[in-house]
């Protein structure tokens, strides 16, 4: 059995990339690669850059994790990353762009998965609520408003 998970408050992230798969048609294969790949770099950078990480990729949708504490230069770095990676998207079709909803609530957190394939996660209620939030450019959740304003 591996470690159990933490039981601890995060801000959470989910970016996705507008208009994703209609700017793929007509795109090989390795161009579309190779432009995630790039749109990963940017997200692992920025993610850093406040003390967070990039927990999974699934296509164009990334999910983030940043410590409680480091709120306000998580969403300071989302934004900076939503600017830097619809820059990339936008040269990769004109109609892209990334928009980026952050959220705030108690998670379980750790390493999931069997053998090899061990990697971190986070599951919870906060997580579905981040999940169902609307898309609306840059959307912060009204819990992580009031820890902002606290």
């Amino acid at each position: 059995m591996g470690a159990a998970a933490t039981d601890e408050i995060l801000v959470m992230a989910l970016a996705h990339v507008t208009r994703f798969a209609y700017a793929c048609e007509g795109r090989s294969n390795a161009e579309v690669f190779d432009t995630l790949s790039g749109y990963y770099r940017v997200a692992e950078q920025f993610a850093s850059m406040a003390g967070g990480r990039v927990v999974k990729y699934m296509g164009d949708g990334v999910l983030f994790a940043f410590p409680e504490g480091a709120a306000r230069n998580a969403v300071r770095a989302l934004q900076e990353f939503q600017s830097a990676a619809s820059e990339l998207w936008h040269d990769f079709d004109s109609t892209c762009g990334v928009e980026v909803n952050v959220h705030v609530g108690r998670v379980a957190a750790g390493d999931i998965g069997h053998g090899s394939d061990r990697r971190f996660d986070i599951v919870g209620k906060a997580v579905n609520e981040l999940s169902r939030m609307p898309w609306d450019g840059l959307h912060l959740s009204p819990e992580l408003r009031a820890l902002l304003d606290a």
